[in-house]
């Protein structure tokens, strides 16, 4: 009997064929289940408890501080409460006084008055009713406190808004009296008025009484105008040399830079600025090497300025800066006869040279300027004429150099030849 494959033995066959290919597969899967329900379920790491461990240590650490600083607010609160609530029974007892008397001004035995005491208390109301009987905001306590300091202690603010009100009315008004007194009963010196620092306005107003003022009590000497212009430039851009002095004193710095960028002694060269140079040029002095601005002045300075700083300085004519130069090689450098023979008669010596050998003839031939040159030519002895740099160059070398053949053919019709190294 032959065996014959019909369509449903041969789907039988197979379907039975796929479920045992199925059952590994099923018994595979079953097993990664199993394994991803362990892993799940595994102990972490050594190195993850650690971390855990640390961060509860670090956990510990901040609630140990939270409990501290807990702890130092609530003996702060107590404190307080305390103190205000001796403040309150003392503005009783001195309130009876007051009512008594009818002296607002009356203290206790720490020569408190009545609204030193109720602006302690941080009660604005009642410190505001206080200041309606026109108590004196100036009076001090044993420890030199006035009203002010107590409002800033209790943490009110009717005494400041009084104050600032007044404070504006006398600033605008450049009041010098009424400034004063305001300053003496706790007024801030740099309160601003109309968004503008007082000395701003003291500046403009040309109220150098009340500059100075409000410079001795404590103004900030760093205030700015609204165009971001420092205090010392708007003295400077003035010319108002009492002010400048005053702000020289109160340790404005002598490299300050300007709003343009550039140095203060740059604007200090200006005609006018004389005075406020001389000022300058004693702090640079104390501050850092003061030759080496002397030669920076000469460099770019004008002849008033000029004369106006070597004919205090004459012992500093002849000192080198940090190069070895003095201020007459600047001169010849610049090439300004008028600066070049100010200084000689003022004492300078023409015949120094730098570090470098370089004398002022060697710069004059740089300089460009051939009335400088013939200047320097008219007094100048042979020896000097020849004179060498250390690398052994001539004057003419520095023509070259400066690619100027008029000097020198200048320095060639003074008799001076070109060495080898030129």
């Amino acid at each position: 009997m032959r065996f014959r494959l019909t369509p449903l033995r041969i789907a039988k066959s197979t379907g039975i064929l796929l479920v045992l290919t199925m059952l590994p597969l099923a018994h595979g899967a079953l097993n990664a289940n199993t394994l991803r329900e362990l892993i799940r379920k595994a102990p972490p790491s050594l190195v993850a408890q650690e971390e855990e461990l640390e961060a509860l240590r670090e956990d510990r650490e901040q609630a140990k501080q939270q409990r501290e600083t807990i702890t130092e607010l609530r003996r702060s609160i107590a404190e307080h409460k305390n103190t205000l609530t001796k403040n309150r029974s003392a503005c009783l007892n001195l309130l009876r006084k007051v009512e008594q008397s009818r002296n607002i001004n009356s203290t206790d035995e720490h020569r408190r008055t009545l609204l030193m005491l109720v602006a302690a208390i941080g009660n604005d109301q009642a410190t505001a009713l206080v200041l309606k009987e026109q108590p004196r905001l100036n009076m001090a306590d044993n420890e030199n406190r006035v009203a002010y300091d107590y409002e800033q202690q209790g943490g009110g603010s009717a005494i400041a808004d009084y104050l600032k009100e007044q404070w504006s009315a006398a600033v605008t008004g450049m009041q010098t009296e009424a400034l004063d007194e305001l300053l003496d009963c706790g007024a801030d010196p740099n309160w601003p008025v109309e968004e503008e620092a007082p000395l701003i306005l003291a500046l403009r107003a040309g109220r150098s009484d009340i500059f100075s003022q409000l410079i001795s009590y404590g103004a900030s000497v760093e205030a700015r105008d609204r165009n971001g212009r420092k205090l010392i430039e708007l003295t400077v851009l003035k010319r108002d040399s009492q002010s400048f002095i005053a702000l020289m004193e109160k340790g404005c710095k002598p490299d300050t830079l300007f709003s343009d960028k550039r140095p203060m002694f740059e604007h200090l060269l200006a005609p006018g600025a004389e005075e406020c140079l001389n000022v300058w040029i004693d702090k640079a002095d104390a501050a850092t090497d003061g030759p080496g601005h002397l030669c920076n002045i000469v460099r770019r300075g004008t002849p008033q300025a000029i004369q106006v700083l070597f004919n205090s300085r004459k012992d500093k004519l002849n000192e080198e800066d940090t190069q070895g130069n003095i201020p007459l090689h600047e001169a010849a450098r610049r090439g300004d006869t008028a600066i070049y023979r100010q200084l000689l008669q003022l004492g300078a010596e023409p015949h120094i040279c730098n570090m470098r050998g370089e004398t002022p003839l060697m710069h004059a031939a740089l300089s460009g300027s051939a009335d400088m040159l013939q200047t320097i030519l008219t007094n100048i002895p042979e020896s000097h004429l020849r004179a060498q740099d250390e690398q052994g160059h001539t004057a003419i070398y520095y023509a070259r150099l400066a690619k100027d053949q008029a000097a020198e053919q200048t320095l060639r019709a003074a008799g001076l030849q070109p060495h080898s190294n030129d």
